[in-house]
């Protein structure tokens, strides 16, 4: 295209005496075609030994590191956006998860009043980017069974810390203090610094691997894909750029597809009528050389 164009301007030049230059919409196409910046560096997904690494490093005396862990925690799980949950500098979007946007359930369903009571978390979600309408969405998880890393745990620690701070329903459910956000810089330079101590390069990681990480956590356990692309709120199917398959969902992929072709041929044998027996083929039973 650039070549044609090219030509046809020289022609121009060399028998009309004046070059020819493209339409303001054209130059703006061109550039987009040409790629004018570099792909955007996917982050690196957040991992459980990552969220170890991190917790190690917070104190738990400090009501700070208290609200980031549970935001954490919270945005791992729920595989979050930041601008749903943390604040820009002092910005904070109006559809970021609020203390009235959680709530707390028993076994029964019935609204938990006690920590001990809380069985299933529950988060709205008013809004977002990809929700164009506006129609929101509400998300639920039950506890993980790991005391230290639990949905349930971090977001009752953030409601109560919430309280403690007298912080309205309407105010953003992530804070420090009374009217302190937790903001986004606070967030990355904890996620850089479990990444640090864990040996891995800082630059590698950001707040976009709480999400990316809750996704491929969902993957590595055999989710099915459409409630990893439901539960984390993707209007299409970009979230498989965001998962990653690790090492362990790779080694033991041969033995899961011959496992899962032995329990085809059975359920197929099984269905099949009996028509008596069949001559084997004479090369049934003799390994194949490799």
């Amino acid at each position: 295209m650039l070549s044609k164009i090219g030509h046809l301007s020289w022609i121009h030049r060399r028998f009309c005496g004046f070059p020819v230059g493209l339409h303001e919409g054209h130059q703006l196409a061109m550039r987009g075609m040409s790629r004018l910046s570099p792909p955007p560096q996917r982050k690196d997904p957040f991992t459980v030994d990552l969220l170890r690494c991190m917790r190690s490093q917070l104190k738990s005396d400090s009501a700070h590191d208290r609200a980031l862990w549970g935001a954490a925690v919270m945005g791992f799980f729920f595989m979050l956006k930041r601008s749903e949950y943390l604040a820009d500098n002092t910005r904070i979007k109006n559809y970021a998860i609020q203390c009235l946007d959680v709530s707390f359930r028993t076994t029964t369903v019935q609204l938990a009043t006690t920590r001990a009571e809380a069985a299933l978390v529950a988060i709205h979600f008013r809004g977002g980017k990809a929700d164009q309408k506006g129609v929101g969405a509400t998300r639920t998880l039950g506890k993980s069974g790991v005391g230290w890393l639990c949905p349930v745990q971090a977001c009752w620690t953030l409601v109560r810390l919430a309280k403690i701070r007298h912080t309205q329903d309407g105010e953003l459910l992530c804070t420090t203090s009374l009217g302190t956000p937790l903001t986004t810089a606070a967030m990355t330079l904890a996620i850089k610094q479990a990444a640090s101590r864990a040996g891995l390069d800082p630059r590698a990681y950001g707040t976009h691997s709480m999400r990316s990480g809750g996704a491929t956590a969902m993957f590595g356990a055999g989710v099915d894909r459409l409630v990893i692309k439901h539960f984390g709120r993707w209007s299409l199917d970009c979230y498989e750029q965001y998962t990653r398959m690790d090492g362990l969902t790779i080694s033991n992929l041969a033995t899961r597809m011959v496992a899962a072709d032995a329990v085809n041929v059975k359920a197929i044998r099984t269905a099949l009528p009996s028509r008596g027996h069949s001559t084997p083929h004479p090369s049934a039973g003799v390994p194949f050389p490799l």
